[in-house]
């Protein structure tokens, strides 16, 4: 009886040292299941997906953003094909105002890629060796980056790229086109040489404008958000349920002696577009003018833009109201 009782007790501990010994394994099993949770078919589960996913998306975005070995920006007019080039070292200002815009653009992927942007200049950012960093055709509502094209929804980012890129070459144009007249003796010409090849000089009325003070919409608001002396992008901000509506119309005055003076046209016959864009309640919109065919290129000084700005209730049924919004060109 006793030796039974002992080969029992032998049998028992036996079992509990197997016990013992199996808790690590089902321990390590655990840790590998709980690895291999949402395992698909192809071995990598869905939260690594998901992850991977993400990261693929912050690399998208990462990738349109500047490299920081940016040598040179390359600009080509898509006119004439005529190529310019910025550095750092020759004309700084510009060269970082384009990056500036470039690093802020905020802009999403367009759903129709059939249509490419208009080529008015190709930019290209180039590494201190000449090698392509990115190719871009900014356009004013549109973009296109290395062969994708993106659409501006929100506040005029693209449009900002545009006229900075289009005051550098304004800038460059009219270096380019002095340098060949004093290359050809020319030093006459050069003396009067025009701003820009593409311009021609402001008009600035001889008397004060008739409109003085602008109006008002409460909640309403037009903002300059980036100008130069060839255009500018503005914002609308529409805190209201009111349906706020403009068009493509818009007039230019100068600050000259404490009074606004209309900025005169270059041209005769001046027409705008018949078109209405929304503000959305309690939204915002944006819209972008180049001016340079209306009124040439401005002279440093202090402007504004004034634009009619309609509170439509229905067919028939609205109120225009005349906004300002000042900005200066240095």
């Amino acid at each position: 009886m006793a030796i039974k009782k002992r080969k029992m007790a032998l049998r028992f501990m036996t079992v509990c040292l197997g016990i013992l010994l199996m808790i690590p394994a089902f321990v390590a099993c655990g840790v590998r299941q709980k690895g291999n949770i949402g395992q698909t078919d192809g071995g990598e589960s869905e939260t690594a997906g998901d992850e991977k996913n993400s990261i693929d998306e912050a690399m998208t975005k990462d990738d349109l953003r500047p490299q920081t070995n940016i040598g040179t920006v390359r600009i080509t007019d898509g006119n004439t094909g005529q190529d310019l080039f910025l550095t750092q070292e020759s004309h700084s200002e510009y060269f970082w105002e384009i990056i500036d815009k470039w690093e802020n653009l905020d802009v999403e992927k367009s759903e129709n890629q059939t249509q490419t942007v208009g080529y008015v200049y190709w930019l290209r950012l180039e590494d201190e060796e000449g090698a392509e960093l990115h190719s871009i055709v900014p356009g004013e509502q549109e973009i296109q980056i290395d062969g994708v094209k993106y659409h501006d929804y929100s506040m005029g980012t693209a449009m900002e790229l545009f006229l900075a890129v289009d005051a550098a070459w304004a800038k460059m144009s009219a270096e380019k086109l002095f340098a060949d007249m004093q290359e050809d003796a020319l030093n006459a010409a050069a003396d009067n040489a025009p701003a820009s090849a593409h311009t021609q000089a402001t008009i600035i009325e001889q008397k004060p404008s008739d409109f003085q003070i602008p109006d008002n919409i409460e909640g309403v608001t037009m903002e300059v958000t980036y100008a130069t002396s060839r255009g500018a992008n503005l914002v609308f901000s529409n805190d209201t349920n009111l349906e706020i509506q403009y068009g493509d119309d818009y007039s230019l005055q100068a600050y000259v002696d404490g009074a606004w003076y209309n900025v005169g046209y270059i041209i005769d016959n001046a027409a705008f577009n018949a078109i209405a864009y929304p503000v959305p309640q309690n939204g915002t919109g944006s819209w972008g003018v180049r001016w340079t065919f209306f009124h040439g290129e401005l002279p440093p000084g202090h402007y504004r833009i004034v634009k009619s700005v309609m509170d439509f209730r229905g067919t028939g049924d609205y109120t225009t109201y005349q906004l300002a919004a000042e900005f200066t060109v240095a």
